[in-house]
């Protein structure tokens, strides 16, 4: 297995991350999250937020996608982590999108970005394939598009259409 990976992210909300991820059996994770909010310094601050999340059915398509389920607050969301990097002739950074969808209530439910310079970004992409995940399969990508537009057309309407 490999060793645990720390990352630093910016969103571009001005939010800074620390993202800890270390490999567990199979299909199985564990990620500490810590998040300052924009009015923070994370040299000197504490951040906003600390947490930990078990990832479990953990599925990477060793190209551009991380899909997982988390239990975050008593609800098993799935999150979905798309990697883009950088595009030097265009002047774009590397970053992930996060989308959480099917959170407690909704509450949780986002699509975000966040930088990475580019040597965080080589070191997650290598991480992930280190890591061996299982693929993610056609039925899993099919599944995780239903679960997308029903989580977000959900949340928008208040209503869970599942």
């Amino acid at each position: 297995m490999p060793e645990p990976l720390t990352l630093l992210a910016d969103s571009f909300i001005g939010r800074h991350l620390e993202v800890t991820l270390e490999k567990r059996d199979g299909d199985t994770a564990w990620m500490r999250l810590q998040i300052w909010n924009s009015s923070l310094d994370f040299r000197r601050d504490d951040p906003t937020k600390d947490d930990v999340i078990n990832l479990y059915d953990v599925r990477f398509d060793k190209a551009r996608r991380l899909l997982f389920r988390g239990k975050m607050n008593g609800s098993y969301p799935l999150i979905t982590i798309g990697l883009n990097p950088a595009v030097p002739a265009e002047d774009k950074k590397a970053f992930i999108r996060v989308v959480v969808v099917d959170s407690f209530g909704y509450l949780a439910d986002a699509s975000v970005d966040y930088t990475l310079e580019n040597d965080n970004y080589a070191a997650l992409f290598k991480f992930l394939l280190d890591c061996d995940f299982p693929d993610i399969e056609a039925s899993v990508i099919r599944n995780e598009k239903a679960v997308v537009k029903a989580g977000f057309s959900g949340a928008m309407s208040g209503a869970d259409k599942r």
